[in-house]
């Protein structure tokens, strides 16, 4: 989550859907809402990266739509990632405009199993956290209750897609490299690389890293992003 003030980040409706759109697509999140908070607007998206890669591309196309750049929002920016910006959600937000953030990534397409079970837990939580005793016990119950779904449930969902994505990107290269292959060997051989990639990506770089293997560096960037390039001779 990236939260920006608001005389710093102005978006209207339409901003908030192209904001979101841009985020699915450039930014390479599978799930993205953007709220307008009383003070700030606060960008939701969930996607494939350590928390502040995620952070940082949240914040580039934010500044995009804000004619700004990174480095200017990023000092006044907040930026939380996990359980914080859980907890932030559910102990800050409104009913009424979780609800019309919600509304409006339904209308991008950019709600899913992950923030669509958290929005709906501060929908069911907003008021009673305001007028509890014990405000902060609640906001961690309703929080390990989302962790635990999101876990077993709509964390498998994105595994799935992620595995499917990465599979279909494996078989195009081998396609263009090993022509020696039958198409049956290698729809396996694909399918095994794309689980170990998703399973072990840093063990995967140095093992290329060791033998000099750029094709795979190159592919591991082209999948999971420059870092794991750049952190493969590192670890190796």
């Amino acid at each position: 989550m990236a939260a920006v003030p608001s005389e710093h980040a102005v978006l209207g409706a339409e901003d908030q859907l192209r904001l979101i759109a841009a985020l699915r697509s450039t930014g390479g999140f599978t799930e993205a809402v953007v709220l307008s908070a009383r003070d700030a607007v606060e960008v939701y998206g969930v996607g494939l990266g350590y928390g502040h890669h995620l952070a940082n591309r949240l914040l580039r196309t934010l500044a995009a739509y804000c004619a700004t750049t990174p480095d200017a929002l990023r000092p006044v920016a907040s930026c939380l990632s996990g359980r914080q910006a859980a907890e932030h959600l559910i102990r800050t937000a409104e009913p009424g405009r979780l609800r019309d953030a919600r509304w409006a990534a339904e209308r991008a397409s950019g709600i899913g199993p992950v923030l669509g079970s958290l929005f709906a837990a501060g929908s069911r939580t907003a008021r009673v956290v305001r007028g509890a005793p014990d405000p902060e016990r609640i906001v961690r119950t309703q929080v390990d209750a989302w962790l635990h779904e999101t876990e077993y449930g709509a964390a498998g969902q994105l595994i799935t897609a992620m595995h499917a994505e990465v599979f279909a990107l494996c078989l195009a290269e081998l396609d263009r490299f090993a022509t020696d292959l039958e198409p049956a060997d290698r729809s396996r051989v694909a399918r095994a690389i794309a689980g170990r990639l998703l399973s072990q990506p840093m063990a995967v770089a140095r093992s290329a890293a060791r033998t000099g293997d750029f094709a795979t560096l190159d592919l591991l960037a082209r999948l999971l992003g420059p870092q794991a390039r750049a952190a493969a001779p590192v670890l190796g």
